[in-house]
């Protein structure tokens, strides 16, 4: 729970840039799957590793007091068979990464497909989106089907070697027996001893292999803690007495995941109370001056500047108090209508303008309930909103 309150936390601290960069299923697979693989790091898994440290010692100190050449052989042994199943356990854990790759991909689609299924519908497109969904889970299946495969070979070939080494083991221990170096009792007792820690060597191995694997999981946790944005989230300096005025010089402008000019030696100025349309065909940058204005990216060279100030010394989360803005895509959350329309308002907000400090001041106080019903009116919606069951408190998203 601690890892998916710091990770989702970190998510809320990046720029516009990160989320461009990665996929919604993606981000969604860490949070869940990779996280539930993490946490296994700190399982009693380390309680067992630890206990058989301690056998280890205190079981070679007896097999090489019983007879030293034989438990070399069974150690040397042990440390080479190890290795092989390393290499092959690796192999596997490449496999798995691109398990991984092919399930985010697939959640992304899935999640596509569900939020847009009107579109879907209307332009009966649900046996196409299904074999593309089908196509990558295949593939993830696949992947996962290679990798157990392989899981299982290297445990069998770990079997086969291991009752060989105890063959081994056996007929050079009987060797020294009929030279006399050691009795059929001290040969029993050895190899018992001997392939116990032989057994308890390979665990320690795969715990540790396992463990890497969780190791793997986390890495890709902390790559995503660890990106350090482009715009900062917060520190920069504000504007007390912000008028409005807005000025581009010679801004140019690509996005971070594209290798094309949207914006090219733009000039122009805004003045505190001017209206101002940009008009063009798709693609022509219109989208873009306003994402730069709220600085969701940084322009590539050149400079804004609001009231004289470069927007780069500017907070980012305080250019989003001061505009207000009407995206063109709608979006509603799952909460209920009063909630969507109170959504930009934060705890500041509701303080300075209501005096409202908790949520049932919320629901009670007749100044905000009236600028709802006002905005509702303004957006014409408040006759259907009236109509509803719980009215405001409508459940909707």
């Amino acid at each position: 729970i601690k890892m998916q309150r710091v990770l989702f936390k970190s998510m809320m601290t990046k720029d516009v840039e990160f989320f461009d960069r990665r996929d919604f299923g993606e981000l969604l697979t860490v949070m869940t799957s990779e996280v539930r693989k993490a946490e296994n790091i700190f399982s009693a898994g380390k309680a067992s590793q630890i206990t058989t440290i301690g056998n280890l010692i205190s079981g070679l100190s007896f097999c090489f007091m019983l007879e030293w050449r034989l438990t070399l052989f069974a150690i040397i042994f042990t440390f080479l068979q190890s290795r092989l199943s390393h290499s092959l356990r690796q192999y596997c854990r490449n496999r798995m990464r691109a398990g991984f790759k092919m399930n985010s991909e697939s959640n992304t689609i899935a999640s596509e497909i569900i939020s847009n299924i009107r579109t879907i519908f209307s332009f009966n497109r649900e046996a196409y989106d299904l074999e593309r969904y089908q196509d990558y889970i295949d593939a993830s299946c696949d992947s996962d089907v290679h990798v157990k495969l392989m899981f299982t070979t290297v445990l069998q070939i770990s079997h086969v070697l291991n009752r060989g080494a105890l063959c081994m083991f056996l007929n050079i221990g009987s060797f020294f027996v009929l030279k006399g170096d050691i009795t059929p009792g001290f040969l029993f007792s050895l190899s018992t001893e001997a392939f116990s820690l032989a057994h308890q060597i390979s665990s320690l191995f795969n715990s540790f292999q396992n463990e890497q694997q969780y190791l793997d999981s986390a890495e890709k946790i902390y790559e995503i803690i660890d990106y350090v944005p482009s715009v900062p989230f917060t520190g920069e300096r504000t504007l007390e007495n912000f008028s409005g005025n807005i000025e581009f010089r010679n801004v140019w402008f690509k996005y971070p995941t594209r290798n094309a000019w949207v914006l090219k030696n733009v000039n122009l100025t805004i003045n505190s109370g001017d209206i101002t349309a940009f008009v063009g065909h798709s693609g022509s940058g219109k989208s873009t001056t306003l994402q730069l204005i709220l600085r969701f990216y940084d322009c590539t060279s050149g400079q804004i500047l609001f009231d004289g100030v470069d927007i780069r010394e500017l907070d980012a989360r305080w250019i989003h108090k001061v505009f207000s803005v009407v995206q063109q895509d709608p979006v509603l959350f799952t909460v209920s209508i009063r909630d969507n329309v109170c959504y930009g308002l934060d705890d500041e907000m509701y303080q300075r303008r209501f005096g409202i400090t908790n949520i049932d001041e919320q629901y009670n106080n007749t100044l905000l309930v009236d600028e709802i019903q006002h905005c509702l009116e303004i957006a014409q919606a408040a006759d259907f909103v009236d109509k509803l069951p719980d009215k405001m408190d409508t459940m909707i998203g």
